[in-house]
Formats: C-alpha cells, structure tokens, sequence
C-alpha cells in the first residue's frame, strides 16, 4: 500500500481513480496515489505517530542541522517553496533544485 514517490514495483506508474488499473507483463497494477488519504483519521494519527519522533531533533537543533540525519534529510521534498527531493520533481514533472 505504500509506493511513496520512489515506487516499490518495476511496473509502477502513478494512476488516478478515474483510470486506476492497468495491464503490465499480464499483471494488472493499481498505483493510485496517496490511497491513505481515503481512511483520513487514521492514516492522519499514523503518520502523526511516526513523525512524532523526531520532532524533539527538529525543534532543538532546527531543520537545517536536524537534515544533516540520513533519515530526516529523506523526508525533506521542499525548501522556501522549491523542490529538493530528486523523486518528488521527476514524478510530478519538475525540475530538482538542488537543497
């Protein structure tokens, strides 16, 4: 359920639901984006949970350094209103600036 900008299938390409499925190599795929939003309240309180985490780093070290962090740094797709994050640009047809 979580192909996120990257993808987790040779075969995905992002779809919508109003033409959700298709057939590749004799598989039929579905890579509607961002299906969690359709179960609001809890993919909110999930991803909620999950980021709660780091929050303490962010606050206390502020973003620029808290980015410094493998993991934190991945999660950054924007900075002052541009694209940062290499997947996020290309699935959505824009150009990466560099962070």
């Amino acid at each position: 359920m979580a192909i996120d900008e990257k993808g987790c299938a040779e075969t995905r390409r992002s779809t919508t639901n109003t033409e959700a499925r298709y057939v590749e190599h004799g598989v039929v795929d579905y890579f509607v984006l961002n299906m969690p939003g359709a179960v609001l309240h809890t993919s909110t309180y999930t991803l909620t949970k999950a980021m709660l985490a780091y929050v303490p780093e962010i606050l206390n070290l502020g973003w620029h350094v808290a980015a410094n962090d493998p993991a934190l740094a991945a999660g950054v797709n924007l900075v002052k209103g541009r694209v940062t994050h290499p997947a996020v640009a290309a699935e959505r047809a824009w150009g990466h600036v560099a962070g």
